[in-house]
């Protein structure tokens, strides 16, 4: 990592038993479409770059189950993300994200959602198919409402959902808010 990298050659799909690969820190603006012949990859970390999207061929990643894209700025994700079934952590963590595909509730297996610091503004209806879920980060965000399904995620997951525009009818008494209603937090409601 922080090697100055700013592209990924195409060759690298030739390197089809790695399992890990970790380019975090780099001036990386584009992922070339060759990373899906990666097909052993678990993990993968693009970190601290400056991807604006990511190839549609992330989708043939069937192994991985770990997605670091944390602090790019990254506006959309392919419809093909929701084929990453084996994945358990996914972190979108500070990008420019609008919206997400309905294709992401299709990640049943996911233990770890965080979209904090984006300007989602409505979570998938089916946000409940996320039945392994531990901890969902979505604070930050430009979130209006919350679909009655996220009371089908486990009752013990972790929401942290401050700083949205969320009034107080969907703050579900399904979701345990913290001693002192910390994880609900500052909400700028517009009636």
């Amino acid at each position: 990592e922080n090697q100055g990298i700013t592209y990924i050659p195409d060759g690298i799909g030739q390197l089809i038993n790695l399992e890990s690969l970790n380019l975090a820190f780099n001036q990386l603006e584009v992922v070339s479409e060759s990373i899906g012949d990666l097909v052993n990859l678990k993990k993968l970390t693009l970190t601290g770059n400056a991807l604006t999207s990511i190839p549609n061929s992330i989708g043939n990643l069937s192994n991985l189950d770990t997605l670091n894209l944390l602090f790019n700025s990254i506006e959309n994700l392919p419809e093909s993300i929701g084929n990453l079934t084996n994945l358990s952590l996914l972190n979108l963590d500070r990008n420019e994200l609008t919206v997400l595909p309905d294709e992401i509730v299709n990640l049943s297996n996911l233990k770890t959602l965080d979209l904090g610091n984006n300007q989602i503004t409505a979570l998938p209806d089916s946000i409940g198919n996320f039945v392994n879920l531990e901890k969902l980060f979505i604070d930050n965000n430009n979130i209006t409402s919350l679909p009655e399904s996220i009371c089908d995620i486990p009752a013990n997951c972790y929401v942290i959902a401050t700083g949205n525009q969320l009034c107080d009818k969907y703050k579900y008494a399904c979701i345990d808010w913290g001693w002192n209603d910390l994880q609900w937090g500052q909400q700028d409601c517009q009636q």
